[in-house]
């Protein structure tokens, strides 16, 4: 039974893929996240796997539960096969970038990942442009708690490069990375601006979505019948963004938490329970205040006073140019792949 894992990135349309592709093919035996819900997975073994034991557990714990959850893990490969499916397929982003320093070393995440799902499995990356993936996850973490400004963001970003952070928007070290994990033959890395117009919307063949259509390509699947790509958690614009970081200062929820209540606590659900967690009464209780906030930062922005949300001072600015130029050539040297123009600080000098 053959095995791929679409780990991100983020902002690339990884939530409509999974609500409208991954999870409806009939080919695929498709294990989250995305079955039934945008968070959930085909069970409670297998959300424990893929959103607490490979991206946050610690190696001791990790250690004492490798073994059962690699059992159910295997177990759903007999699933698949029983079904007549063609692949067995898991899609999170979380396992190919690390919002947060909550979550354990990219390197040690990978390599879970390879333990789990086995070095031979096709590894699918769709990749975006840094500049533009800067501003579009900041937009993300201020609708889910954050409250600094989009300079507080990238200068943490750089500063703290020691963390190892940064170092996910490099395509070049999740090149490097990847392959030391899995099969450099079944790494497929896609830009999406390949597939996508420069107004943003996405490109067709004949009528076929040139992302998904590649997608088919490197699973060898059909094109799916009638299909068409959901718009889903839609970004909020600039004026959104402001009000929403406003409210975030008055009302912690998710990346707005202590260092001692982690965000997504509804993610990590599955194994709290298993810990039998004291409390905690609603698992959602972050959830429920964001989407509170985000509806009253829709309402209006008056009371906020207007500002340019994504400024950086120029010295910042000119540090992320050289350091983005100089992996996304280095990136282009070890993929074979070349980078659209639009990709930021490509011809910055050296």
């Amino acid at each position: 039974m053959k095995v791929f894992a679409h780990l991100g990135m983020p902002k690339t349309l990884t939530s409509a893929l999974q609500e409208a592709f991954f999870s409806k093919n009939k080919d695929i035996h498709f294990l989250g996240v995305g079955v039934g819900s945008l968070i959930d997975y085909v069970d409670d073994d297998i959300n424990v796997l893929f959103e607490t034991l490979i991206p946050y557990a610690s190696e001791r714990f990790y250690g004492s539960n490798r073994v059962y959850y690699k059992k159910c893990f295997d177990a759903q490969i007999d699933n698949a096969i029983g079904a007549g499916a063609k692949w067995v397929g898991v899609s999170s982003e979380w396992l190919g970038f690390n919002f947060s320093p909550e979550m354990v070393d990219a390197e040690l995440k990978i390599r879970r990942l390879s333990q789990m799902i086995g070095q031979d499995a096709r590894i699918l990356f769709i990749i975006r442009d840094q500049k533009a993936l800067l501003k579009s996850l900041y937009a993300e973490l201020v609708k889910v708690g954050y409250s600094g400004s989009f300079q507080d963001y990238c200068a943490y970003l750089w500063n703290f490069r020691d963390r190892g952070l940064l170092d996910d928007y490099c395509y070049d070290v999740q090149f490097d990375r990847l392959s030391r994990y899995f099969d450099l033959n079944n790494l497929s890395f896609l830009p999406l601006e390949h597939h996508r117009k420069a107004n943003g919307d996405l490109e067709t063949i004949d009528g076929k979505l040139k992302i998904v259509e590649a997608l088919c390509g490197l699973l060898g699947l059909e094109y799916p019948d009638s299909f068409s790509l959901p718009k889903v958690n839609p970004s909020l614009n600039q004026k959104e963004i402001l009000k929403k970081r406003h409210l975030n200062r008055g009302r912690r929820h998710d990346f707005g938490n202590f260092i001692f209540e982690p965000s997504n606590i509804h993610r990590g659900r599955m194994q709290l329970k298993k810990n039998d967690s004291v409390g905690i009464d609603d698992y959602f209780r972050d959830v429920k205040v964001k989407r509170m906030l985000i509806a009253e930062a829709k309402k209006g922005n008056d009371d906020v006073p207007m500002e340019e949300v994504f400024s950086l001072d120029p010295e910042l600015s000119a540090k992320l140019d050289h350091y983005f130029a100089v992996s996304n050539r280095r990136f282009q040297e070890l993929s074979g792949i070349q980078l659209p123009e639009i990709y930021p600080w490509m011809h910055s000098p050296t």
